[in-house]
């Protein structure tokens, strides 16, 4: 009797890669004060982000890992809404102050214009068609591109207190 090797070779890598503890492909992003940076994970607030998935607020659970795909053919767009409290010209490291259920206005000349809300810590998430768009939140805007598939991070600042 011959065994034959190659199916079972072919088969161990794949099951060690997917029982591998933390082998999640979901990363968090935390916002330090001007744009978002990867974090660590157990980092409060962050937004967590999977090539493909909608984005989260929270780590998804082991048993939820493959659950959120994007819907076909939509990318997202993930953000904060914020106001500098604190720092200018003359401080280098400013604070900031999250807007909870701020109104943030989605602007676009192929799909018109939608409306969506921060929640508690100022984070906003929105499924969207690929292509250009402006986010504005308390008046001030940044033009962002979508693309398939992806999601775009957006800080947004809605105002600035004048400290220095």
């Amino acid at each position: 009797m011959q065994l034959n090797w190659i199916p079972l070779i072919a088969i161990v890598p794949f099951i060690f890669s997917c029982a591998q503890p933390g082998a999640s492909l979901w990363k968090p992003y935390s916002f330090n004060s001007s744009e978002f940076q990867p974090a660590t994970q157990g980092s409060v607030p962050a937004l967590w982000l999977r090539s493909g998935y909608m984005p989260r607020l929270d780590e998804p659970p082991r048993h939820a890992q493959d659950t959120g795909r994007l819907p076909t053919g939509t990318g997202s767009v993930a953000g904060i809404c914020y106001m500098q409290a604190s720092g200018g010209k003359k401080t280098d490291n400013p604070t900031v102050t999250a807007y909870p259920d701020e109104q943030i206005i989605i602007k676009s000349s192929q799909e018109g214009i939608s409306v969506t809300r921060t929640d508690d810590a100022g984070y906003f998430i929105e499924i969207l068609f690929p292509g250009e768009y402006e986010i504005l939140c308390r008046g001030t805007g940044k033009p962002v591109t979508v693309k398939k598939g992806e999601t775009t991070l957006v800080p947004l600042r809605g105002g600035k207190r004048m400290v220095d």
